[in-house]
């Protein structure tokens, strides 16, 4: 029953959202979040998506994938 990686998902999962409060703040797209700092547009973009996923997932109930 337990996810034996839980703790390492629930970080990430905190993490992804404290990047994209912090971007989301600052009303930077993707391209000028990546300008700022220094992060490649593609994982800017993949951290946006996932804390989509997963805040989506957490909203409905469900486990994140």
């Amino acid at each position: 029953m337990g996810d034996p990686d839980a703790d390492t998902k629930q970080m990430k999962a905190f993490l992804a959202a404290e990047i994209i409060a912090a971007l989301n703040r600052r009303h930077l797209t993707v391209r000028a979040a990546a300008e700022v700092t220094g992060v490649r547009p593609s994982d800017i973009s993949n951290i946006r998506n996932a804390w989509q996923v997963y805040h989506r997932s957490a909203c409905a109930g469900a486990e994140p994938a």
